[in-house]
């Protein structure tokens, strides 16, 4: 199965936002709004707010996206819960 940007936009919408903040306290809310999905900002803006290299900011995004890629799989749908990791691994 091939997964989409839209299938993160999707995920981002349904569960990540409102994990980001709180995972990422250095991340505003206009910033957690602006990343609404995308992968580079969310990386860019990682390395910007917390000085990471972007390996250190690859690492800090998929440790915060598998632990959230099976929360809560009421609301994010069955469809959109089916292959996270591999849709995570597809687009990062």
């Amino acid at each position: 199965m091939t997964h989409s940007g839209s299938n993160l936009k999707n995920l981002w919408d349904t569960v990540l936002c409102e994990h980001a903040q709180t995972s990422f306290e250095r991340l505003t809310e206009a910033d957690v709004m602006q990343i609404d999905g995308d992968a580079e900002r969310f990386l860019s803006l990682l390395q910007e707010r917390y000085g990471y290299t972007p390996e250190q900011a690859q690492e800090a995004m998929n440790t915060f996206l598998n632990r959230y890629n099976t929360f809560d799989n009421s609301r994010a749908g069955a469809a959109a819960a089916t292959g996270h990791n591999q849709a995570f691994s597809e687009v990062f």
